[in-house]
């Protein structure tokens, strides 16, 4: 299904066009879709891209379309990731001075220690976001048409169940939590569907 039939299924399963909310409909079909692609691992997001350090800085842009970080490296060894937390607890003062050699991420920020001297290109291996949906002919990436109902209609609907039963006390919002084990359903056919489409190989950050 492109957009403009996914929107449609939406308001059909939420039974309110409201341009209140058919307006957010099409933000909601794009959070359903990347959340499916993220926690199902569908392969093919997989981006090989490299970032230089700042000189005299602790930190770095990653691309806009970083969903994950995977790997990085120095184009010798691989780089130790660990949490922000982890990098200040190594790291108090943020200014050790030298090549990195330990790696943090923060929303679409890399972090790293020690801070090279001069500019030193790192290697990166991340998942990327999907393409978001804005024309009406626009199709979804990475979840097959069979489960485009389950996974993106339903997990779109159950979000906006959540904002049309806010206020109703929990465990009686029945739309939403009907929306959402549909969802999550879907998830798990789209997950099975991955798992026999993947080359079994140990399991690597290279496949994805």
């Amino acid at each position: 299904m492109n957009l403009q039939q996914l929107i449609d299924e939406v308001i059909v399963v939420l039974d309110d066009d409201s341009d209140d909310i058919v307006s957010r409909i099409p933000d909601w079909i794009n959070e359903a879709i990347a959340t499916a692609v993220e926690r199902a691992e569908v392969p093919g997001f997989g981006v090989l891209n490299s970032v230089d350090t700042v000189v005299g800085q602790a930190y770095t842009s990653l691309p806009s379309q970083c969903s994950r970080l995977l790997y990085v490296g120095d184009g010798d060894v691989e780089l130790t990731i660990v949490t922000l937390e982890g990098l200040l607890e190594r790291y108090p003062g943020m200014d050790e001075e030298g090549d990195v050699e330990v790696v943090a991420v923060d929303g679409a920020t890399l972090y790293y220690q020690p801070i090279p001297a001069e500019a030193q290109t790192l290697t990166v291996l991340y998942r990327r976001k999907p393409a978001t949906l804005v024309e009406p002919d626009d199709v979804p990436e990475g979840i097959p048409e069979m489960l485009h109902r389950k996974v993106i209609v339903q997990g779109a609907a159950a979000i906006g169940f959540g904002l049309i039963e806010d206020g109703i006390e929990e465990g009686k919002k029945v739309n939403t939590a009907a929306a959402m084990m549909q969802f999550e359903q879907g998830l798990h056919e789209l997950q099975a569907w991955v798992e026999r489409r993947r080359v079994h190989r140990p399991r690597s950050i290279w496949r994805y």
